[in-house]
């Protein structure tokens, strides 16, 4: 292990970095970036004193924690990528001596890359799960730049759990008396960083048991609220819907989509003379459900089965449920439909609910993702109740989040061509 010593009452460094669509360093509150961007800046460095140095580095690092808490607690950490900045040396003093009083601004500039290094997922055999995971994640778990215009947003993940990009700077010199190389100082800038997506979501992977946490379809009895003989059956079926799109820059405005629920409703005895009147809606809520997994091991499974404690408290998850505001209650408009009348089997009738679902902007949601360590998933929840139905309707269906890439950028070279670079593992 190397030594590092505290030389920073000798000469100051700080990072600077300019903004995507800035051309001067600048200090923001967070420095965002999109995959396919490139970071620009500066090291800057002023020194008390003359200062010998040996070497000089600079990388940009993406790395994933997570840690479980238990009787044997269990932690994990992954380098997802590790990029090496070559410092052209006219920005370094020659002889390697910082002057005093002097300050030096040696730049930087690192590609977003739109695909991991292939070696930073070995483990995975799975080609879905295996494509997923050489996506970059999502800065996530890190307060500090989960905010955005100066307000700090809760972007739901479980404590332990974390994706953190940084630039990192450090000097090196020769130890005086053991000559082995010696840190005498080193800078972090944590940088928040959104995966873009193309034209299409990310493709779906393997659930596993999570698969069935959903539920498309439900069948009910309806009952007369007087004498309780039954009246017909109602079915409701969910659409999954639609990717919500995320703008390139963090929304401003609200990001909504219309979601449809069809109702089918079949009298019990088609050949009343009386009018068969179907149900009507006695209440409706709805739910969009953030679910964080993670894990401190590597393997194939994707996401990892949700795991609980003895007490029934998640253990590796976490279930974020965010309630979706239905003004008033809507009203069924019910069609008949005479289809069966021709088979004998009566006539049916149909109804369609749009709901719309707006995206929270109180939280930050992140893309849904899949990385070695830690998921993202998200699912939209409705739960109904219908006049003459003992039965609640529970509905639950997979949704996806993705950043959409600018229209007008071309794609980086490694989004054009598809080229997997290798990953750098030495140490720091």
């Amino acid at each position: 292990m190397r030594r590092t010593i505290d030389c920073s009452h000798m000469l100051s460094m700080e990072i600077h970095v300019k903004g995507p669509q800035d051309q001067s360093p600048t200090r923001q509150f967070v420095s965002s970036f999109a995959t396919g961007e490139r970071i620009d800046g500066l090291v800057v460095i002023l020194s008390q004193n003359d200062l010998i140095f040996d070497n000089m580095h600079i990388h940009f690092l993406g790395e994933q924690s997570t840690s479980i808490p238990s009787n044997t607690p269990s932690k994990a950490h992954h380098q997802v990528i590790k990029l090496v900045q070559d410092i052209d040396p006219s920005t370094l003093p020659n002889p390697k001596v910082f002057q005093k009083g002097r300050r030096y601004n040696i730049p930087f500039s690192f590609e977003v890359p739109d695909y991991l290094p292939a070696s930073s997922c070995p483990h995975s055999a799975h080609p879905l799960i295996k494509a997923a995971h050489l996506h970059p994640p999502p800065s996530i778990g890190e307060a500090a730049i989960a905010g955005f215009g100066g307000k700090l947003r809760d972007d739901l993940a479980p404590e332990g759990c974390k994706t953190v990009y940084s630039i990192y700077a450090k000097l090196e010199r020769p130890n005086i008396t053991t000559g082995l190389q010696e840190t005498i100082i080193e800078r972090i800038l944590k940088v928040r960083i959104k995966p873009l997506a193309g034209d299409v979501p990310l493709p779906d992977v393997p659930l596993g048991s999570l698969a069935d946490d959903y539920s498309l379809y439900q069948e009910g009895n309806i009952q007369d609220s007087k004498s309780k003989s039954p009246t017909g059956q109602l079915a409701v079926t969910l659409e999954q819907p639609e990717c919500f799109w995320l703008p390139l820059r963090d929304p401003i405005s609200l990001i909504s989509k219309a979601v449809r629920l069809f109702f089918v409703y079949t009298p019990s005895n088609p050949q009343a003379t009386l009018p068969v009147e179907p149900p009507d809606l006695k209440s409706l809520r709805a739910q969009i459900v953030a679910t964080t997994l993670y894990t401190t091991k590597f393997d194939d499974t994707q996401p990892p089965p949700k795991q609980r404690n003895f007490f029934n408290r998640p253990i590796n998850f976490r279930d974020a449920e965010l309630p979706i505001s239905i003004p008033s209650l809507p009203r069924l408009r019910w069609t008949r439909d005479e289809t069966g009348v021709e088979t004998g089997a009566g006539p049916s009738y149909t109804a369609t609910l749009l709901v719309p679902v707006t995206l929270p902007m109180e939280k930050k949601l992140v893309p849904t993702f899949h990385s070695c360590l830690i998921s993202r998933i998200y699912s939209l929840s409705f739960q109904l109740s219908v006049h003459g139905s003992s039965s609640t309707f529970r509905l639950r269906a997979p949704m996806q989040i993705a950043a959409e890439r600018d229209p007008s950028a071309l794609p980086s070279y490694n989004a054009s061509v598809g080229v997997i670079g290798e990953l750098n593992e030495s140490d720091l």
